[in-house]
Order: C-alpha cells, then sequence, then structure tokens
C-alpha cells in the first residue's frame, strides 16, 4: 500500500484508527465473516463483490519466505507493511466478530431444525458447484471449455468424494486437537477461491458442529483448557494451510487452473450427500454429537418436503444472485472478473480493486 493512502492527521503521522477507511475494513470483514460461517456461502466471493479479493489474497500470498527472513532479523515494521498489516488487522477483527455473531445461529439451527437448516446447505452449494463450474471454461460460459479429459475428472472426483464422505471416518470423525489442525488447514484454502465454502469442507470434514459451537461458549465465557487447546491447533492449521496447501493449490491452479477446477467440482458435488436433508428423527435420549443420520426418500405428499426444497431453491437463487452482483462489478473499468480473480499475480500491487 502506498504511503498516500495511509489515512494520517495532516502532518504526516499516521491515524491510529481511521473511520474512513479502517471501519469501511471492519465492516467489509463482520460481511465475510458472517458469509464464511455459512457452508455454500463463500467469503471469497463476499471480498470480491466488496471490492477487496485481489488484495486480501496478494497480502495473504506474502506469508512466503521473505516474510519470514524479514521476521528472523525483526524487521517488524517492514513486515508490517509487506502484509499490509492494517488492512488486514481490521478486516480479520471483522470476520471474527461476523463469525462469533452467526455461527452460533447456524449450531442451534442444526440441532433445532435439521431438514430446513440442511437444505438450504445444500442449495447454496447447489449454487456454488455452478459457479466454480464455469469458472472451467475461458469465456466464464457454464458449458464452455469442458473437454473430455476435464468432464472424466468431474466424474471421476464426483464418484470418490461421494463415496469419500460416507466413510465411517467422517461420519464420526475423531475430533480433537490433532484432526482440528487439519481441519483449520484444510478450510483455509478455500479463501483463496471465490465459490468455495471453508464452512462446506468443515461440515464435510465433521468438524463444523463442533467448531460453530465454539461461539455459544465464547459468549458465555465457558472456555476450559480443552477447548482452549483445541482452538490454538485449529489456529495454527489455518496458518499452516495458508503458507503450505494453499501455495500448492494456487500452483496448480496457475500451471493446471481448467482441470483443477473441474476436479474441484466434481469433488464438491459429490460431497453433498453429506448434507441430504431428508433423515429420519433423532431419538431424544441421543445427543446431536452422537447422531448418525439415515438417510431418507422425502414423501411428496409431506408439506414439510415442498418447504425443503423451497428452502433449497431460495439458497441456490442467494447463490447466483450473490455471484450476479459480482459480475456486475466486474463490468466497471479495471474490476477483475470472477475468473480473473481466482488467480491473482502474488507481486500485483496492493490496492483496493475499486
Amino acid at each position: 500500500m502506498s504511503d498516500s493512502s495511509r489515512p494520517d492527521r495532516g502532518d504526516g503521522r499516521t491515524l491510529p484508527f481511521d473511520p474512513k477507511t479502517d471501519l469501511a475494513q471492519l465492516v467489509r470483514g463482520v460481511l465475510m465473516g458472517a458469509a464464511d460461517t455459512v457452508p455454500g456461502v463463500s467469503g471469497g466471493t463476499v471480498a470480491l463483490v466488496l471490492g477487496i479479493y485481489t488484495r486480501l489474497v496478494t497480502a495473504v500470498s506474502r506469508a512466503d519466505g521473505h516474510l519470514f527472513s524479514l521476521l528472523r532479523r525483526g524487521r517488524f515494521k517492514e513486515v508490517w507493511t509487506y502484509l499490509d498489516g492494517r488492512f488486514l488487522f481490521w478486516l480479520l477483527v471483522g470476520v471474527g466478530g461476523g463469525a462469533l455473531t452467526l455461527a452460533g445461529i447456524t449450531h442451534a439451527a442444526m440441532e433445532e431444525q435439521y431438514t430446513l437448516t440442511f437444505a438450504l446447505f445444500s442449495g447454496l452449494i447447489a449454487g456454488s458447484v455452478l459457479l466454480v463450474a464455469r469458472l472451467v471454461g475461458e469465456t466464464g460460459e457454464l458449458m464452455s471449455g469442458w473437454t473430455p479429459l476435464r468432464t472424466a475428472l468431474l466424474i471421476a472426483s464426483a464418484w470418490a468424494a461421494y463415496e469419500l464422505v460416507s466413510l465411517e471416518a467422517l461420519e464420526n470423525p475423531p475430533i480433537g486437537p490433532a484432526y482440528l489442525f487439519f481441519c483449520g488447514a484444510i478450510a483455509i484454502c478455500a479463501m483463496i477461491l471465490p465459490g468455495v465454502s471453508g464452512a462446506f469442507l468443515l461440515l464435510v470434514l465433521g468438524a463444523y458442529h463442533h467448531v460453530s459451537g465454539w461461539s455459544g461458549r465464547l459468549k458465555s465465557f465457558d472456555v476450559d483448557g480443552p477447548m482452549l487447546l483445541e482452538g490454538i491447533c485449529f489456529g495454527a492449521g489455518l496458518v499452516v494451510g495458508l503458507a503450505l496447501f494453499s501455495k500448492l493449490l494456487r500452483w496448480l491452479l496457475t500451471r493446471h487452473g481448467p482441470a483443477t477446477l473441474a476436479t474441484l467440482t466434481g469433488a464438491m458435488l459429490g460431497s453433498l450427500r453429506q448434507l441430504w436433508p431428508f433423515v429420519g428423527p433423532r431419538p431424544d435420549d441421543v445427543p446431536f454429537k452422537e447422531w448418525r443420520p439415515v438417510h431418507l426418500v422425502p414423501p411428496l405428499d409431506d408439506p414439510q418436503t415442498w418447504l425443503a426444497l423451497l428452502v433449497a431453491a431460495a439458497g441456490l437463487g442467494a447463490v447466483l444472485l450473490l455471484d450476479w452482483f459480482g459480475r456486475k462489478r466486474a463490468e466497471e473499468p479495471g474490476e477483475p472478473t470472477l475468473a480473473d480473480g481466482v488467480i491473482p499475480p502474488a507481486s500485483r500491487p496492493l490496492q483496493e480493486d475499486g
């Protein structure tokens, strides 16, 4: 970020807080954090719509060797500038606030209204599948760019994901510090892909209900040693995933973008099995965490079935509407399109997208 873009007092000294810029980043962070807690709503897509996607991914991609070299030499002021620290600080404060606000709501909804909640999740994910599928084509159209190889990759990854989510390890995952570290490392990779939701990845991995439950415990100050350890491990996984896995994913997208996106589309499609909303009732004496839902074919004469389908359609429509706003914004001169935004060059100057 150039010096001219930093808020100052008029005498060359930087302001500790500037309502015009810092508050704007804070509000953007709240919107992204709220989106990140809903499986199927991509924080990356929200960032693109808000005009900060390029700047965000450029800043995040700077968790590299040069950054650690600066840290080793104690050049913390240069680290702050290199990471676009002021931008990231207020954005992440907002993300945390937004996530804490909405996570408790989704956590309770999963327990009290399972069918409608998962119908909404399914619709949101189905919309996200369409967005990522569109990225496979070079023209941004849904059906363009689908060569036989890419179609085969989609089918293979969809089948693999469909089988994978039915494994006992994911139906009854070993929730603990080590597993939550792994989940954090995987979920953070969604940050660089508009259309892919980190909350969805946590849901597939079977950790979403557990992690979203932290919100209520934090609000009631019910924090114990095991939860603190789990939170630290999950946060460490986010950092490691950001530094390692996300770079691998960026490399794959740079070298083999359409094939990688085709595989990703299939994986998301197959994972929808985990979100099937129509299940048998949960026994009163079985806690939600121990309940293994039995999937059913819904009766068409049940009003609840049609209500769930309507909710799913609303979720799909919401994602497509959000994408429409993003594409309308991209029509403005200098704005990235969704396809352009997937892999912004790491060397691109740190500046607002709009």
